[in-house]
């Protein structure tokens, strides 16, 4: 049961990344140009041509990842600050935790995924939107008249949608830090338990003792 649990540890890193980058770099190029995103899906592409455009996505969304989660952490930074030995130690119990108790780590890796996924795609949908309604300004500016209303207003919800889903992401933001403390404490406290039986019942500050009777 251990292996199947590590086994689908292992296996949320990679969806992690799939669903956390893929998904937002895939709706940025196609909302960047949506008929030629279209023209692509149709035309029955070869695999080397899909695993470009995959490929393209997720370096897209890297960066656009790397864009919010920059703002984020200027708007919205942690509420405890934390010295770089502070920190270091927080890193290493959640790496330790995280490889010995995975099963305990599966709601944070979750949530982790999802406000990634959040983070990429507010950020698509804003950049796409904002691109699109300068190409707007840009035409009107050199006196093209356009009809082309609909369009427009899509872009303009674009540019609303992702302003909201960003701002979601600060309450998610507290969320996750939330339930990635508390799984460390869980996996702790799975730690001292299995410490306890395996001493026979004894806690933590009863070895000590037992210890200096022996």
């Amino acid at each position: 049961m251990a292996d199947i649990v590590k086994y689908l540890f292992k296996s949320f890193i990679l969806l992690r990344d799939l669903v956390g980058y893929l998904i937002p770099g895939l709706a940025f190029l196609a909302l960047l140009d949506p008929s030629t995103a279209w023209d692509f899906v149709t035309s029955n592409p070869s695999w080397l041509e899909v695993i470009a455009v995959l490929l393209v996505a997720y370096a897209a969304a890297q960066v656009l990842a790397g864009a919010g989660y920059t703002l984020l952490r200027t708007l919205h930074p942690s509420p405890v600050v934390e010295d770089e030995t502070v920190r270091g130690r927080r890193y290493k119990e959640f790496i330790y935790y995280s490889t010995a108790y995975p099963d305990v780590f599966i709601q944070s890796n979750r949530e982790e995924t999802v406000h990634m996924m959040r983070i990429g795609l507010s950020v698509a949908l804003f950049f796409a939107g904002a691109f699109h309604l300068i190409l707007f300004a840009i035409d009107l500016a050199l006196g093209y008249e356009t009809t082309d209303l609909l369009s427009l207003l899509f872009w303009i919800v674009c540019v609303i949608a992702g302003a909201l889903l960003y701002w979601n992401c600060f309450e998610g933001d507290d969320y996750f830090r939330k339930i990635e403390k508390a799984a460390v404490e869980a996996a702790r406290m799975m730690e001292d338990a299995a410490a306890r039986n395996a001493g026979g019942g004894a806690t933590e500050a009863d070895k000590p003792r037992r210890r200096r009777r022996a």
